[in-house]
């Protein structure tokens, strides 16, 4: 089921940045931007669930005690947004006369990196419907083998089957690589580098040219693809 979102903000600019990046995130849907609190305020209403709201934190304080009613009655979770860094911190409740909101982060904008705003999301995806383990069947025994998520170093697809090596063993099983990458969705840590491979950035040690070394001495080949996402992952954790 989808995670149904609507944006308000004043600045056209972070809406259309968000709108972009909510599309790129796997089973996020954006009901809508507005960058009025009226028209916002009315697509709430006729809406049965919001399961996150990105607000505009000065909006908030400009606003009647309306908004905070709806969004007390049909909003699971608010994230709100400045473009003033002495607002940009982690709160558990934003207070302003009447209006009280249970939020689960305040993001600093302009989103100079999509990463970060992706990166929230799938936090927030990943608190509400993530589980840490899986199971799958073994190939050539009849039996079944559990998978701790943290545990996956990588895997690896083999025409119809599935090599997951994980910091203990490998496991071959049939299932699908679209199958597994649904399964995983919400771990952000685990990412594709090649049609053929998925990795853990936990156990990631070493980029040489197009090798990928992991944890263990893994060899993993890094797809054209895929590699200016994975530098931009190395760009943004690189002490220079």
């Amino acid at each position: 089921m989808p995670t149904y979102c609507i944006a308000i903000g004043k600045d056209i600019q972070i809406l259309k940045l968000l709108n972009e990046c909510i599309s790129l995130t796997p089973n996020y849907q954006l009901l809508g931007c507005f960058t009025s609190i009226a028209e916002a305020s009315e697509k709430i209403e006729l809406t049965e669930v919001i399961d996150v709201l990105f607000v505009d934190t000065f909006m908030c304080i400009t606003s009647d005690s309306s908004l905070a009613h709806l969004a007390s009655q049909k909003v699971k979770s608010i994230i709100l947004t400045t473009t003033y860094i002495h607002c940009a911190f982690r709160s558990q409740f934003y207070n302003h006369s009447d209006l009280c909101i249970a939020s689960s982060t305040i993001l600093n904008s302009p989103f100079t990196l999509k990463e970060r705003l992706s990166a929230e999301l799938f936090e927030y995806g990943a608190s509400n419907k993530k589980k840490d383990f899986f199971f799958v069947k073994v190939k050539g025994h009849n039996c079944l083998a559990r998978i701790n998520i943290k545990d996956i170093v990588a895997v690896e697809c083999r025409k119809n089957y599935l090599e997951i090596f994980t910091i203990h063993k490998s496991i071959t099983t049939h299932i699908t690589l679209s199958e597994l990458k649904r399964q995983l969705m919400y771990y952000s840590y685990i990412t594709q580098v090649h049609r053929s491979f998925l990795i853990s950035l936990d156990y990631l040690i070493h980029i040489d040219n197009n090798v990928i070394t992991m944890v263990g001495n893994l060899k993993i080949s890094l797809s054209t693809n895929y590699r200016k996402q994975l530098l931009s992952y190395i760009k943004l954790n690189t002490i220079n």
